[in-house]
């Protein structure tokens, strides 16, 4: 049958768990909330909160505003489907103060087709940016979900657009918003935010950004393809495998996405996050991201994490995660 939506923008992300008397058992969270239960009606309406499980935390913690913004990045030869403006959340720091300027949080999600939506993340929260004193840009590049399925495959055969669409988001914040400071912005992203913070680090303008995080990204797509049990999926996203005769030719993905490609450009200071049980991107990529710094002289940090896999998933292992993103992120923002 046809799908149909319930409820509105306004109410942030919704799931549904299973009906309940009433209606049906759903949780809701946002950009300004973690997860707590609610009821509502079987069309959608009349939510009706049940759990206040954070609302003490909540009341002693300072957030930002969110808005939805909009931009486009005419790339000719590889426009947007249908001419589709590329959505953005910008996140105003906590306590914001319109006479100051702050530095930005450029937060690249992973995928790519993933996408960054009004919810409480528990890896990539846009509020720990914002309570930490910084604008938070989140772009839904082509490529992300949730904005059509062609939007979302355009992304397929040209990593690229990612990284591009992100660059063009900052430059149309930078325009349009005074309160941001050019000279303080900083680049974080894990899995292929993390490939679009090593192919930035080659290809962005240069200055724009004063640093970058690199949580289990890529180093080389070839190097990738070997070592990931994820082979399906590059091999379906860059239209065979690295070894195919096509795949030799300068045109091909495999030689003109991958960060390696570019790496004497490499400049911008650069804090590396590995899980060594990560079996999609493993340690090697960090490596390799790594002895590339490190080697040119270029100031970074490796955060090795032994038991976490792809993502962070131990509470404190979390804490030193986000302790030592931050402390990156202010010390060359300052």
């Amino acid at each position: 049958r046809a799908v149909e939506i319930l409820g509105s923008a306004a109410d942030g992300s919704i799931s549904v768990h299973g009906e309940i008397a009433g209606g049906l058992l759903v949780s809701r969270d946002s950009f300004g909330a973690p997860p707590e239960l609610y009821r509502c009606g079987a069309d959608g309406a009349g939510l009706e909160q049940l759990t206040f499980f954070n609302e003490a935390k909540l009341a002693a913690v300072d957030l930002g505003v969110a808005e939805d913004v909009s931009f486009f990045n005419p790339r000719p030869g590889r426009e947007s489907p249908e001419g589709a403006d590329i959505q953005a959340y910008l996140l105003k720091p906590a306590n914001f103060d319109a006479k100051k300027k702050y530095p930005l949080a450029v937060v690249i999600h992973g995928g790519p087709q993933g996408s960054i939506g009004d919810d409480w993340h528990y890896r990539w929260n846009l509020q720990s940016y914002a309570s930490a004193g910084f604008g938070v840009l989140a772009v839904n590049f082509r490529g992300s979900t949730g904005l059509g399925h062609a939007y979302c495959r355009d992304i397929s055969g040209d990593w690229s657009i990612g990284p591009d669409d992100t660059v063009a988001g900052v430059r149309h914040v930078l325009e349009t918003y005074d309160w941001i400071d050019p000279s303080r912005v900083a680049g974080l992203g894990a899995s292929y935010g993390g490939f679009s913070v090593n192919y930035l680090n080659g290809h962005a303008p240069e200055g724009m950004f004063r640093c970058l995080v690199n949580h289990d990204g890529v180093f080389d797509l070839r190097s990738a393809y070997w070592s990931t049990e994820e082979l399906f999926f590059m091999e379906k996203e860059f239209g065979g495998t690295p070894y195919a005769p096509e795949s030799q030719l300068p045109e091909s993905p495999y030689q003109t996405a991958s960060p390696a490609a570019a790496v004497t450009n490499w400049k911008t200071p650069t804090l590396v996050i590995q899980g060594d049980k990560d079996f999609r991107l493993v340690t090697a990529e960090a490596l390799a991201t790594f002895t590339a710094l490190q080697r040119q002289g270029v100031e970074s940090e490796l955060l090795f994490l032994p038991d976490e896999n792809h993502h962070c998933l131990n509470p404190q292992n979390s804490l030193v995660w986000h302790h030592a993103v931050l402390s990156w992120i202010k010390k060359h923002t300052a």
